[in-house]
């Protein structure tokens, strides 16, 4: 939550080509993506582009937009670069601001599934196996413990310490850049 909050108090817009250096090397998040901007035309809004090569046969194309919404002139129910976390209701603590939803949010999300599946992927082979069965295939320790040969119980013992080891890299990684949790 506390990237998407330091990327709504950033005061950018693409409309007004404000933010636009600061955001683009955080974009990536340390995962090794080449990352640049692209100008159609001298007066075209820039776009941020970034791409991670990991060896696959095929590419995916995956499009995020970033504030483009001008803030001038709009009624706007709290200041558009305050990003507050606050309560809201049963959701508990919400970040207000105006990247939150529409934009900076379902990018700094996408990027985040990133990071964890580069996590998942750097653990041992059997820790991996368990977690893509788990949460990819979606099938039960029981069903896992068919496939691994293993017992429930071990396939359980494997999948927590999995999880352990993906949020210590995580957190790791953010300290090593200077992020807070």
């Amino acid at each position: 939550m506390s990237d998407l909050r330091d990327w709504g108090l950033m005061l950018d817009s693409s409309t007004i080509e404000k933010g636009l250096k600061e955001l683009n090397p955080d974009i990536h998040f340390d995962l090794g993506a080449k990352h640049g901007q692209f100008r159609a035309t001298k007066k075209s809004h820039p776009l941020v582009h970034g791409h991670l090569d990991v060896g696959a046969k095929r590419t995916v194309l995956i499009y995020g937009m970033y504030d483009v919404q001008p803030v001038e002139g709009q009624d706007w129910p709290s200041a558009p670069f305050s990003a507050e976390i606050r309560p809201h209701g049963a959701n508990g603590p919400c970040i207000f601001a105006r990247c939150a939803c529409n934009s900076k949010g379902p990018l700094m999300a996408f990027l985040h599934a990133v990071a964890a599946w580069r996590a998942v992927d750097r653990l041992p082979d059997a820790r991996r196996r368990a977690v893509i069965l788990r949460f990819v295939e979606e099938m039960t320790p029981a069903e896992i413990a068919g496939v691994l040969g293993r017992s429930e119980g071990s396939v359980r013992v494997l999948i927590h310490r999995a999880l352990r080891s993906v949020a210590d890299d995580l957190r790791g990684r953010d300290a090593a850049a200077g992020r807070r949790p």
